[in-house]
């Protein structure tokens, strides 16, 4: 149980600290914001002053980064390690045990780059996204349908068991759907 509170937290605090830290440090990649203002209000010796600041990361790109690195976080720290524990569990079937072993090891190499790609996207550098987008997608879908069909074998008379980790594959794909729709956007920045 320890364990889960304390991945959890490390989860929240990297999801809110990352974005922040590497948003900040990094605003003038996503360009400058020019704003006029009036120095002096009387007509006949005000003077109108440009200030310019970083403008920072659009909202939706810090928000995607931030999520991606928690459910990075997560995935390593948690459902890797579960399916690891299910090969105590997995029996004689040895094509479950096969994909079983392909879907762990892919979970923890995939945590670890969608961590690294959403620092990416949060200082603009989008090249690697659709890669790994696509990896997370045929990541979460093998995971949904590997858990439905071993699940369905396995609760027959109880079918809502079997799909209960679809939940978390589901918001991995929302989540891979994000990152891709924050990098198109981080590409619409760049070209403005």
């Amino acid at each position: 149980m320890w364990w889960l509170i304390v991945s959890g937290a490390t989860a929240a605090v990297a999801a809110i600290a990352v974005p922040l830290d590497l948003g900040r440090r990094n605003g003038q990649r996503w360009g400058i914001r020019r704003k006029a203002r009036s120095v002096d209000p009387n007509p006949y010796r005000g003077a109108t002053v440009h200030e310019e600041s970083e403008r920072g990361a659009p909202l939706l790109v810090r928000f995607a980064a931030g999520a991606n690195i928690a459910w990075g976080l997560i995935t390593m720290l948690i459902f890797a390690p579960a399916g690891c524990l299910l090969f105590l569990f997995a029996g004689e079937a040895p094509f479950f045990v096969m994909v079983l072993a392909v879907v762990v090891f892919s979970g923890f190499l995939l945590a670890v780059r969608l961590m690294g790609t959403a620092g990416a996207v949060l200082i603009n550098e989008t090249a690697k996204v659709r890669n790994t987008v696509s990896w997370s997608l045929v990541h979460h879908m093998a995971v949904a349908l590997l858990f439905a069909l071993a699940g369905m074998a396995k609760f027959r008379h109880a079918p809502e068991v079997a799909l209960l980790p679809s939940i978390p594959a589901a918001i991995g794909i929302l989540l891979a759907v994000l990152l891709h729709a924050a990098a198109a956007r981080a590409e619409r920045v760049e070209r403005d």
